[in-house]
């Protein structure tokens, strides 16, 4: 807390009052310093890679180095300009009020289930131990390499991890518990509190604010059946906060840098906003999630042909030359950080579409011989369109409110950017496909965008200027109220205990094919129970009332009930899903069900492991490279000790060692995700790409020798990890031949002489 006030708001405050002309709230100055401490944190871990400065010193410079300059401290340092229309205590309580909503239900799923200390045993999420070992090499090197496989490059966005080294070196916290517990936990309201900032600069309206804040984190996934343990829907927040370090950081840069933008296409409307901000946020963007500058380069270009159709001239050559600038951001990070890669992404359309529906629907599905894994499902067309498209719904619905910004303001760039953000995150989705199905993140990097915007629209149906007089307000808010409720209740109800996949599984014994019942049927069964409840009510009172409302020009009480019938009726399932959340009461989460795996397995991770892994990481230099027998997360060795199927992504020892291995798990190289998306084998279980060495690594515990243990040292391998769970260890010739430093139940640590 002592880091993220002074050693992240403090600095990025002082920043961007210095370098604003204009007056803003507290508010807004409290929204745009989180966006305006996340490049200062990376310019200050570079610096401390680069000079050795301590993490610690950073803030305290940056604030001295703009004091130090008569402006920039008399801008900095002004008392709050009091004419400035503040937000006013109503919407500043209910984003605190959502704020409590988000910590509820990230207390009661993963941070009830995910310990920092594994105890006795304990499963953990595989991209989570992935990003702790990209902390421990981003703190000791500039730019990070691989840790999973000493000398490799790291064609990754890794500036996230950057900046969580940075922080954990500041505060002295603990990296594993930086990356496993505060850092999602703090950027998931970080970016909340942006997103409301972003949302009140677009309008101008203090209720945009809550409205997009509960749009993120208190109306979750509107499915709202009991279904979502069956149904692969796209979770937006409620999954990936934690599941995905670098997608929670992108929500807060993605918001941050489309509200910066807006600034720039439309600057005498939002000069409060800090747009001397918007290059660093750009950079800062291409380096913490691949998917942003992508999506909003197209959103910038469809507002520039929005303004060319108005004949708008200023505003279009204003978009073009935004959109060139972030292009050019984009193609330097490309050859850069990316090195001219695609982290094996590959163009084909409706692939993922295909595998989810496959999913819901298997007896419809086939396999298409010689094909790809990550694109050889087969599905009809017209299933695959009815259920994504449904299911794109159900996880969509919180961008409704975007109809408000075509409806009053289509003539502002700011519109348009947030369409064009959105359409291109789905299309996005839709037309690529990645061998682990993270295609899924360009829709997830563009909803709280969609949110964002959604808010918006919704702040100028519902503002107090557009609902004359006072009474219809009040049947609004109360049709609102009564169909959300009405939804909530009655869904659940006609969905059923038990998924249409479940019945026919107890019926038949097996999923139907089409000869057993019908495409349609199938189709219908997962589509009716929550179509029957909104999609056709909610959607039609939607049409009727949107329809009046533009084609008379008045706001009166029967458009204010439809348009708040659709509201509710979109959105009160996903309350029903956030309760469920909160209070325990839904199916298992994915963590839960990771915390579930006996301590037993050999996939767990053990406090023996950890306690020897932070031996070496706390008596070692940062370049040590420690060799391991241990690269695969499952079970994959046979009584005769041959591996027989291994799933590479066995990331503890990089991870809680801090340091590089010689191999340990390649499933996240861009050599691995490349061949797994022309392989008909998973990514994950691709072969490594040079088997000598691997079979060294595995020798030296198998059988070692000297010229093995010679041929490791040669290679930099400073310390041997043998973990007990993974196979046969040569303890005897291993302390003959290397200094056994550290030995547990579960791990041994020799040292090289």
């Amino acid at each position: 807390m002592a880091f993220a006030v002074t050693g992240w708001i403090l600095p990025g405050l002082a920043v961007v009052r210095a370098t604003r002309h204009d007056p803003a709230s507290t508010a807004d100055d409290l929204g745009w310093a989180v966006v305006a401490g996340a490049p200062i944190t990376l310019a200050g871990w570079a610096v401390w890679q680069l000079t050795g400065l301590p993490p610690v010193l950073w803030s305290p410079l940056v604030i001295a180095v703009v004091l130090a300059f008569p402006a920039g401290r008399r801008r900095a340092l002004a008392l709050p300009n009091r004419p400035y229309r503040q937000p006013g205590a109503g919407p500043i309580w209910c984003v605190a009020g959502s704020l409590v909503v988000a910590i509820a239900w990230m207390t009661s799923e993963y941070l009830r289930w995910v310990p920092a200390d594994p105890g006795r045993g304990h499963l953990y999420y595989q991209d989570l131990l992935f990003q702790l070992a990209l902390v421990g090499e981003a703190g000791h090197s500039i730019p990070p390499t691989n840790p999973t496989v000493a000398g490799q490059s790291l064609d990754y966005h890794w500036f996230t991890h950057a900046i969580t080294a940075h922080a954990a070196a500041a505060s002295g916290v603990d990296p594993a518990l930086a990356t496993l517990r505060f850092a999602p936990t703090a950027l998931v309201l970080a970016a909340a509190i942006v997103a409301a900032t972003v949302a009140r600069s677009v309008t101008g309206r203090a209720w945009a604010a809550p409205l997009a804040t509960s749009l993120l984190l208190v109306v979750g996934e509107s499915g709202g059946t009991a279904w979502r343990a069956t149904v692969p829907v796209l979770p937006m927040v409620h999954l990936n906060w934690w599941a995905s370090l670098t997608q929670t950081f992108g929500d807060l840069v993605v918001v941050g840098l489309v509200g910066l933008v807006v600034a720039q296409l439309r600057p005498s409307s939002t000069s409060s906003t800090p747009v001397a901000l918007l290059l660093p946020v750009a950079v800062l963007a291409s380096g913490v999630k691949s998917t942003i500058l992508p999506v909003v380069v197209c959103g910038v270009l469809l507002a520039a042909f929005a303004a060319v159709l108005q004949q708008r001239w200023r505003s279009a050559l204003r978009a073009v030359t935004t959109a060139a600038g972030l292009g050019v951001v984009l193609a330097v990070a490309t050859a850069v950080l990316y090195g001219g890669g695609s982290y094996g992404t590959v163009v084909a359309p409706l692939a993922g579409a295909r595998a989810f529906a496959a999913e819901l629907v298997p007896g419809l599905s086939a396999r298409i011989p010689g094909a790809p894994l990550a694109t050889s499902t087969a599905l009809p067309l017209a299933a695959t369109l009815a259920l994504t498209g449904f299911w794109l719904a159900v996880s969509l619905t919180r961008w409704v409110g975007l109809l408000g910004l075509v409806v009053y303001r289509r003539r502002e760039p700011a519109t348009w950017l947030f369409v064009g953000v959105c359409l291109s995150g789905v299309i996005a989705t839709l037309l690529l496909r990645h061998p682990g199905a993270s295609e899924a993140y360009f829709l997830r990097t563009v909803f709280p965008v969609g949110a964002v915007g959604s808010a918006a629209g919704l702040a100028l149906m519902f503002g107090r200027d557009r609902w004359q007089p006072a009474p219809q307000a009040r049947t609004a808010l109360i049709a609102f109220a009564a169909a959300a409720a009405f939804v909530a209740m009655i869904t659940p109800w006609l969905a059923g205990e038990i998924s249409p996949l479940a019945e026919w599984n107890a019926n038949l014994g097996h999923p139907p094919l089409r000869a057993e019942l019908g495409q349609k049927w199938q189709v219908w069964s997962w589509v009716s129970p929550v179509a029957l409840v909104w999609s056709a009510v909610a959607t039609v009172a939607a049409a009727v009332g949107v329809t009046a409302a533009v084609r008379t020009g008045r706001r009166g009480a029967g458009s204010a009930v439809a348009i708040a019938v659709l509201v509710g009726g979109l959105l009160g399932t996903g309350l029903q899903s956030t309760w469920g959340w909160t209070t325990g009461t839904s199916e298992p989460t994915l963590a839960a069900e990771l915390a579930g795996t006996p301590p037993s397995s050999r996939a767990a991770v053990t406090a023996d492991q950890v306690t020897a892994a932070r031996w070496i990481r706390d008596n070692s230099a940062p370049e040590a490279v420690v060799a391991t027998n241990r690269w695969c997360q499952d079970d994959y060795r046979d009584s005769d000790g041959k591996v027989r199927a291994c799933a590479a992504t066995g990331f503890w020892v990089p991870a809680f060692t801090q340091r590089r291995t010689m191999v340990a798990g390649w499933a996240y190289t861009a050599q691995t995700l490349d061949s797994g998306s022309r392989s008909t084998v998973a990514y994950t279980r691709q072969p490594f790409w040079d088997q000598p060495l691997l079979d060294l690594e595995e020798k030296a515990f198998r059988a070692p020798d000297r010229p093995t243990i010679a041929a490791l040292r040669d290679r930099g391998v400073t310390f041997l990890l043998a973990d007990r769970r993974a196979g046969r260890v040569d303890d005897a010739v291993l302390d003959s031949l290397a200094t056994r430093v550290t030995s547990t139940d579960d791990a041994t640590v020799w040292a090289l002489r």
